[in-house]
């Protein structure tokens, strides 16, 4: 046998060996190769229900769900710029319809993800309340299921009509009138937030109160 094939041989053996010692080495790095995932549910049903309601009660604007509150806006003025961007992080708008240009319109809040008498889950509304209310952005709260809630039509047009401080926001529509029917209070599904000039909405989709 030729010297360099005894070279060869020895270099490859010495090379099996480090890889084989490295391999069984527990304090060496595991390999990324053998990650599995398994996937998660991203919206479930009843969520999904309301999104297709929002959908078609606005159809030429964009609706999204779980947007991270720093997504929406913007830190226009702060004392402490860096302290108000902290402010925002982890906070989430359950859905969010934008206009033609993109930016948030109105701001959906679901109780029913939520317990009332949970002190981290009222700050956090009254954080995203009073950021998106300064950035002219309208947030709402559910009071009933979607199955409770007017033609999603309707409920637009009693939404926008609010927004733009109408009193006819809760007048009977002409087939109700013709149905001798008279339509929801808007209050009944649809209340104000508190402070400022947003809005409010629970027992989204009839899940059951906590």
């Amino acid at each position: 046998m030729q010297w360099w094939m005894i070279v060869l041989l020895v270099a490859a053996l010495g090379g099996a060996g480090f890889w084989f010692f490295k391999k069984r080495d527990p304090g060496a790095s595991p390999s990324a190769r053998n990650d599995r995932y398994a996937a998660e549910v991203a919206i479930t049903p009843a969520q999904t229900t309301l999104l297709h309601y929002l959908q078609e009660a606005f159809p030429d604007h964009a609706v999204l769900y779980a947007q991270p509150l720093s997504s929406l806006v913007s830190v226009r003025y702060s004392e402490d710029r860096q302290r108000a961007i902290e402010r925002m992080q982890g906070a989430k708008v359950d859905f969010v319809v934008c206009s033609s240009d993109g930016k948030p319109r109105f701001a959906f809040q679901v109780d029913a993800y939520r317990s009332d008498d949970d002190d981290a889950a009222q700050r956090d509304a009254a954080l995203k309340n009073r950021v998106l209310g300064t950035a002219g952005v309208r947030m709402l709260r559910l009071k009933r299921s979607v199955r409770h809630m007017p033609p999603a039509d309707e409920f637009r047009q009693r939404l926008e009509n609010r927004a733009l401080g109408k009193t006819g926001a809760t007048e009977t529509t002409e087939a109700e009138a013709q149905a001798g029917q008279s339509p929801l209070p808007m209050e009944d599904y649809l209340d104000r937030f508190g402070d400022g000039d947003s809005m409010s909405m629970t027992d989204l989709m009839g899940l059951p109160e906590r």
